[in-house]
């Protein structure tokens, strides 16, 4: 349960307290380390989390900012957890200096 039991959970707590998609997946990831939903479904929630947004009347919006800074978030979650699930030693900054790399 990593990838789609997450996006279950996050479209949950997503679709029934309002929370933005970040604010889901630092719930999840703080409460279970091993988490790294797909990157076809993080599309899928941002997708949603837009239409959300929508629905709302536009109170709030989705930037292309926020859409990147959720996309690195989960990003860099999933390789701190891939890395520490293979054993493998990683800190949170090795993961963070690596994206800044690719990026």
């Amino acid at each position: 349960g990593a990838s789609r039991s997450v996006a279950v959970v996050l479209t949950h707590l997503m679709t029934s307290s309002g929370a933005r998609l970040q604010e889901a997946f630092h719930i999840v990831a703080r409460l279970r380390w091993r988490v790294w939903p797909s990157a076809l479904l993080v599309e899928a929630l941002l997708g949603l989390e837009a239409k959300y947004l929508e629905v709302e009347g536009g109170k709030r919006q989705q930037t292309p900012a926020d859409r990147a800074a959720v996309c690195r978030q989960i990003g860099a979650h999933a390789a701190l957890a891939t890395a520490w699930h293979n054993g493998k030693p990683a800190k949170a900054s090795d993961v963070e200096a690596a994206w800044n790399e690719a990026s």
